[in-house]
């Protein structure tokens, strides 16, 4: 059985993450655990399993998803658990973590310099990927699922009423993708939020078909991750 683990900064990244692979995995057998890791400062990090399927002899591949809680633990919570996942098995390990709030646009080149430092020359190997300036700018892009929500969100009275095209616009270059988003969802009445309920209705109307072969190839860090995880879940090795 192929092993992969994913840490991402929040319960966002987690549950896109959950879609996407069972949209690139189609019917190759996919067992995928969502964990949670919490502590710190005062106290040891530990996890704590949120979902949990026990692999089955149909399943090829078991996905480990953590999400970490901050953007600053991806790395951190790699590097303390890189040993124990390597003597476990995994291929691969990937972080991904946004750039919102700490970071400029034009911080992004230091910041990826930053993330590199100090990370194993050794297998497994580390992905370290960033959602610039959010995991949003990728929702925003999958501009097909707005007219699934209002036939009244069509892309000219987006730009019409809040002077941005999320089709044709470098979205790396929004400030807050998030508040974006929910401008948008107002022109029908409705709201975006991080609450998972509300997270859950946009990922159910994202197409995610039409994210892996044209949305990912607008964004360097959302290709590498489709890159790494195709070829990892078609089983094939270095």
């Amino acid at each position: 059985m192929r092993k992969i683990a994913i840490f991402a900064e929040g319960q966002t990244e987690m549950l896109f993450l959950d879609r996407l692979l069972q949209e690139l995995a189609s019917e190759t057998g996919l067992a995928v655990e969502h964990a949670e890791a919490f502590g710190g400062a005062s106290r040891a990090r530990r996890m704590k399993v949120l979902k949990r399927l026990t692999p089955q002899a149909h399943h090829h591949f078991y996905v480990l998803i953590v999400n970490c809680g901050g953007d600053s633990k991806v790395k951190s919570d790699i590097l303390e658990r890189y040993h124990h996942l390597k003597d476990s098995g995994y291929s691969v390990i990937i972080g991904l973590r946004d750039v919102y709030g700490q970071f400029r646009y034009e911080d992004v080149p230091r910041l990826r310099s930053e993330l590199e430092i100090g990370l194993p020359m050794t297998d497994p190997p580390i992905h370290l990927l960033l959602a610039i300036m959010e995991i949003e700018a990728w929702l925003l892009a999958e501009h097909t699922h707005f007219k699934r929500i209002s036939s009244d969100l069509t892309l000219e009275r987006i730009q019409q009423k809040l002077r941005f095209n999320p089709a044709t616009d470098d979205l790396e270059r929004r400030w807050h993708p998030a508040e974006d988003l929910d401008r948008i969802y107002k022109i029908a009445g409705v709201r975006y939020s991080k609450g998972r309920a509300n997270l859950e209705r946009t990922l159910d109307l994202l197409d995610f078909g039409f994210f892996i072969s044209h949305v990912a190839r607008r964004f360097r860090d959302a290709q590498r991750l489709i890159d790494v995880l195709g070829f990892e879940l078609s089983g094939d090795s270095e």
